[in-house]
């Protein structure tokens, strides 16, 4: 993007390491810095540092709304990527225009742009005690509220919680899952974000064959309830289950998880009844009894060659390869072997 960040291909189940994020983003790793000095928040307080796809997506569409509707003490409006920024305050110039009003320019930290605003007359003299001190502008902005850790919401603020808790080990599996496709890759993340949600936020290493019973008898209703209501299909219950069975069954083999049980794999295994429902029986289409004759009538049988293939299609039908042959009752075998010959 031109730095606005809006062609940005970000999952938003996926974990990012800062490297990640420096690429995804085109960016270097001060103004990642930057950013969580300004209130992006990482999955948790240990190095290396991760972030969930999720709080980046939050971070900088809560930039572009406060650009839009009003900024904080410190912040400036860049006119280059459009968000609301906290600039380096060493690039930060005051001036005193039309006898009263002081101006500010600066340097975006993002984009490197010019960035201007009016300062009123105690957001200036906050920006001159940071001048005066080389105290970073966001250290002077009273609105951050920082959410509960390892805890935020989602989608459009519509009270759907999101966790970080499992961050760091859902990192590892996306290093080893890395054979998969992308595409598989996210099917695996969304059923494992479903569960997580599900236990809420509890750490795997927690996990029980309960919970994990609990879930597959959840997925079990979903399936029963209609779509319109927020039921899901057959395909998309017997892959969560299977993405989780599979997740699991690596799981157990990492530092940390070794003492969950062995058989936690098995308690998402979806009842036979369940897993077999929507599959509808393709219906095969077959040639009647005179479109078989009419086809082997019209073979040719002027060689060895196709004689032998005529004999064949009319002993498929003979031996009763073909099912329109029960449905439509008896023909005489000879009639297939005259024809044949």
């Amino acid at each position: 993007m031109s730095r606005s960040y809006r062609n940005v291909c970000l999952s938003l189940n996926r974990v990012y390491t800062v490297n990640e994020v420096q690429v995804l983003y085109d960016v270097c790793r001060n103004t990642v810095s930057n950013w969580v000095r300004e209130g992006l928040r990482p999955s948790d307080d240990s190095f290396p540092q991760l972030f969930r796809g999720t709080e980046l997506k939050r971070f900088h569409d809560a930039r572009v709304a406060r650009a839009r509707r009003g900024l904080r003490f410190g912040e400036f409006k860049c006119v280059g990527c459009g968000a609301a920024v906290f600039p380096d305050v060493r690039s930060v110039r005051l001036e005193i225009v039309e006898g009263r009003r002081t101006f500010a320019h600066a340097t975006c930290c993002d984009c490197g742009a010019r960035v201007l605003k009016f300062l009123g007359a105690t957001e200036c003299t906050k920006v001159q005690e940071c001048l005066d001190t080389n105290t970073e502008l966001s250290e002077i902005d009273e609105y951050q509220a920082a959410l509960p850790a390892r805890i935020g919401k989602d989608k459009g603020g519509q009270d759907v919680a999101w966790f970080t808790s499992n961050d760091r080990i859902i990192h590892e599996w996306q290093i080893y899952a890395g054979r998969f496709s992308e595409k598989t890759q996210q099917a695996y993340l969304v059923s494992i974000r479903e569960f997580e949600e599900f236990i809420g936020g509890e750490s795997f290493d927690k996990v029980t064959t309960k919970r994990a019973g609990a879930y597959r008898d959840h997925l079990v209703e979903l399936h029963k309830r209609p779509k319109e209501s927020g039921g899901l299909s057959s395909s998309t219950v017997r892959h969560r289950a299977s993405h989780l069975s599979a997740f699991f069954k690596w799981l157990r083999g990492q530092t940390g998880y070794r003492r969950l049980s062995a058989s936690i794999p098995d308690y998402f295994a979806l009842p036979r009844a369940t897993s077999g429902v929507g599959l509808k029986e393709r219906q095969k289409i077959y040639p009647s009894l005179d479109e078989a004759w009419a086809m082997v009538d019209g073979m040719p049988a002027r060689t060895l060659t196709q004689r032998r293939d005529r004999a064949m299609v009319a002993f498929a039908f003979v031996s009763g390869f073909c099912e329109s042959r029960r449905q439509n009752g008896p023909q005489k075998r000879s009639d297939f072997l005259i024809v044949a010959e």
